[in-house]
C-alpha cells in the first residue's frame, strides 16, 4: 500500500513539474522587453521569499 501511495505521489509531482515547465515556457514567450523581464524577476523573487517565510513558519511549528 505504501508503494502505491509513493508512486501516486511521485506521479502527481511529475505532473505538477510538467505543467509548471509548460507554464514557464509560455510566460517566457510573453516577455517582450527588459522592463517586462525585470518585473517578472521581481515577482518571482517575491514569491520565493513568501515560500521561504512559509517554510520557516512550518519549521517552527514542527519544532
Amino acid at each position: 500500500m505504501k508503494k502505491v501511495l509513493a508512486l501516486a505521489f511521485a506521479l502527481l509531482l511529475a505532473l505538477l513539474l510538467a505543467f509548471s515547465i509548460a507554464g514557464c515556457s509560455s510566460d517566457v514567450e510573453k516577455v517582450k522587453s527588459s522592463e517586462d523581464a525585470t518585473k517578472a524577476i521581481a515577482e518571482v523573487s517575491t514569491q520565493v521569499e513568501d515560500v521561504s517565510a512559509n517554510l520557516q513558519s512550518i519549521d517552527k511549528d514542527l519544532s
